[in-house]
């Protein structure tokens, strides 16, 4: 069939039509205008299909209908996403894709990549394809080309079949297919219109959502000082905001060139996640390029796994019960400082694009809190133990000072010193020694309270600062700590003592200096009169031991901390 075939003319050489062919014509027209009304109300590729199938059947009864539509115009909104698990080098797509085939009948697979089939179909008229200029793929079972023409665009085209009385197709049926692509390109671009401005909203709920949580969380990151409680409260955030039942935070050790996990979250085992927290036991570490952490941490991508159990990039699946993670770098100046484990997201969902987009604005928001802790956690805390340095302690135990004095509160110092440390560095080596004082840290660290504020003062020297605190009950807390020392098993060495002087306010002194100095006068005592005890500062001073300490407090520069934390030595020995 020519394209000249299907220039037709009435079939009553042009006469007044009659009763019947103005009933016939009323008719088509009444199905025309259904027809219109119900493509138009389709809002999605797949019910305009349907319409459309549903309206072509009724009038043609063909054997075959294909729908296609423009490749690059229908995801022409659609974003570059990343494609995760699957492999990025995929063939170019076709000018043109299928939509929808007509189970009646089998309809050809159409890959338009011959630009004068292209150019054809960009005339915007319907037309035989024996008059098709170039290849439409398997054509055989396809009489009729009807493209879908939005202004100057093609958005798409129509194959159909022969029709069911097996006639051509008239000028008539040309005319009614015409109406009807117009019909369905303005509902093609209403739904491309739809689609952008859903996609576009989505987008903005999206940048929205995580400039909210952004904005919470580094508004909250903001007053947390503390390492561990920072960790902590961002993992939960980062767990929360995913849905997932747990994940982990680890930070990169430049001393041993590992991944540390510094906390957990969302563990079955309480009490295991407990000990890990706060360092009394280590997981498994990971060295940078090893397992999913440090392959992340090496490359400073992220990387989402929805089936751990189909990597090999995955360790120790079976003892994590992981089933699924999104690991996210933490980059300060794009140098990556740690990572951020989520896993296993509820009721089996997988993670998605928008999980990673939300959850790398947590980690970029993360990394600088992170870093400026760590930061502050150099500066303020001695390297070898952990503890507070004692230019912090002393700014701690002012700020405690001026709030006792002002609403009449108490509080407590204790001075304690290993006893015989210097022979346990003669004998077993200094390597023995910083063990030692590693250790008893540690047990200082876990018996006290978190209010509580403990410092290296000295060489095997600390001080302990117990606000809200009697000397009753600051006796009670030291003589707890002396015996957890004292139970320390250490290999290859003998038992460890320790002895403490305490001292409180504003019972034994109204002045800081004064308080110190008594504190270590108390602990003086126990050193000469046995060792490895607690003293209060009224039990030494009987008239026969003199109140004066191994040390005093000297001048020294002003100390700079944050917030209200501004001490000038000067005021400690003029204070009140």
């Amino acid at each position: 069939m020519s394209q000249s075939d299907l220039k037709s003319t009435p079939a009553n050489g042009g006469n007044k039509s009659s009763p019947a062919s103005l009933e016939q014509r009323v008719q088509a027209l009444e199905s025309l205008v259904s027809a219109g009304e119900a493509i138009l109300n389709a809002v999605d590729d797949e019910k305009l299909c349907q319409v459309i199938d549903e309206v072509v059947q009724d009038r043609f009864n063909t054997d075959s209908i294909q729908i296609i539509i423009n490749a690059r115009e229908h995801n022409k909104d659609e974003s570059d996403e990343c494609r995760l698990n699957e492999d990025e080098n995929e063939e170019e797509d076709s000018l043109f894709h299928t939509i929808f085939g007509s189970i009646k009948g089998v309809s050809a697979e159409v890959n338009v990549q011959d630009m004068s089939v292209f150019d054809a179909i960009t005339n915007k008229a319907s037309f035989s394809l024996t008059a098709l200029p170039g290849d439409l793929g398997d054509s055989k079972n396809v009489e009729l080309c009807v493209p879908f023409a939005a202004g100057s665009r093609v958005i798409g085209f129509m194959l159909m079949g022969k029709k069911g009385d097996g006639e051509d197709y008239s000028s008539d049926d040309i005319k009614f297919l015409s109406t009807i692509s117009r019909h369905v390109a303005a509902s093609i671009n209403t739904s491309l219109l739809y689609q952008s401005h859903k996609k576009e909203k989505e987008q903005l709920n999206k940048t929205l959502r995580c400039l909210s949580i952004s904005h919470s969380i580094g508004n909250a990151m903001t007053k947390i000082s503390d390492l561990k409680n920072l960790l902590q409260y961002i993992l939960r955030q980062a767990i929360g905001i995913m849905k997932a039942e747990k994940g982990s935070i680890m930070l990169y050790d430049p001393n041993t060139d590992c991944l540390t996990v510094r906390v957990l979250e969302g563990m079955k085992d309480q009490e295991f996640q407990a000990r890990v927290n706060s360092n009394e036991v280590s997981c498994r570490t990971f060295r940078p390029g090893e397992g999913v952490a440090g392959k992340v941490f090496l490359t400073g991508d992220m990387i989402i796994m929805n089936s751990t159990d189909e990597s090999s990039d995955f360790v120790e699946s079976d003892v994590s019960f992981a089933k699924s993670i999104l690991c996210i770098p933490m980059k300060v100046y794009n140098d990556v400082i740690g990572v951020i484990n989520v896993t296993n997201k509820q009721d089996g969902v997988s993670f998605s694009i928008e999980d990673v987009e939300v959850l790398a604005a947590v980690a970029d928001q993360a990394a600088v809190a992170i870093n400026k802790a760590q930061l502050w956690e150099m500066a303020v805390t001695d390297s070898l133990t952990g503890l507070y340095i004692r230019r912090y302690f002393m700014a701690a135990l002012q700020n405690e000072y001026f709030r006792a004095s002002r609403y009449d509160k108490i509080f407590s110092l204790v001075m304690a010193d290993l006893d015989s440390f210097k022979a346990i560095n003669d004998t077993y080596g200094h390597g023995a020694g910083d063990n030692v004082l590693k250790l008893v840290s540690k047990v200082f660290q876990k018996g006290l309270r978190d209010i509580d504020i403990v410092a290296r003062y000295g060489g095997e020297e600390f001080i302990m600062l117990l606000p809200e605190t009697g000397s009753e009950e600051a006796t009670v807390s030291a003589e707890r700590l002396r015996v957890a020392v004292s139970e320390l098993e250490i290999d290859g060495l003998p038992q460890i003592t320790v002895s403490m002087g305490l001292v409180s306010y504003p019972e034994d002194g109204a002045h800081i200096s004064d308080l110190i100095e008594k504190a270590d006068a108390a602990m003086y005592y126990v050193k000469q009169s046995g060792k490895n005890r607690v003293a209060m500062y009224s039990e030494c001073n009987d008239g026969n031991f003199p109140v004066k300490a191994r040390y005093s407090i000297t001048k020294d520069p002003m100390i700079i901390l944050p917030g209200d934390m501004t001490v000038q030595y000067d005021d400690l020995n003029n204070s009140k």
